[in-house]
């Protein structure tokens, strides 16, 4: 979630009794439970720290494992489906910007216009593998008609991290696809 915002989460372990408490590694963010069992309304301070934070829930018998909230600096987009496709991306209007989403089925691709001028430098990575998500993601770059521009599968970790520069202008598609982690 973007400093200064409200964002919905939803947590992805059982929470029985609802709701439990939340510990979290820093100030400024704010875990609210809502009335629907398993999401939090989380307020994120305008003076949070950027970065990851440690989150855990827990209750009279116990805590969860520690998972990651990430506090951006940049505006935040919810992936919109459907986006599967490179001939149905979902237009990203202006960058900088953080898209928080999620690959739902095996086989899954999730697709975003940009547009770029000549000369335009182009920075996409992902972040999954750092949130100990059992996700493998890899990113490419198409152009509108389909064919692949750039690739890349792993940065520093398993996540992606792809530099690219336009090589003319127009609109670009990038997408987001991957594996299971590990391999089963």
């Amino acid at each position: 979630g973007q400093q200064g915002t409200t964002v919905t989460v939803t947590a992805v372990s059982k929470s029985d009794p609802w709701p439990p408490q939340v510990w979290v590694d820093a100030p400024g963010i704010d875990f609210k439970p809502t009335k629907t069992k398993g999401k939090f309304d989380v307020e994120i301070a305008k003076d949070a720290a950027p970065g990851p934070h440690l989150v855990r829930f827990f209750n009279k018998d116990g805590a969860s494992q520690p998972r990651f909230f990430i506090v951006s600096t940049e505006p935040e987009l919810l992936e919109k489906e459907p986006n599967d496709s490179f001939q149905s991306p979902q237009k990203i209007e202006a960058l900088p910007a953080t898209i928080s989403g999620r690959l739902d089925k095996s086989g899954d691709v999730d697709s975003f216009a940009v547009t770029l001028k000549k000369g335009q430098p182009l920075r996409a990575w992902v972040e999954a593998y750092v949130l100990a998500s059992t996700f493998d993601g890899m990113l490419r770059i198409v152009d509108e008609k389909g064919n692949e521009l750039t690739f890349n599968h792993d940065g520093r970790t398993l996540d992606p991290d792809l530099r690219w520069v336009a090589p003319r202008d127009g609109t670009f598609i990038v997408q987001v696809m991957g594996f299971v982690y590990p391999a089963t």
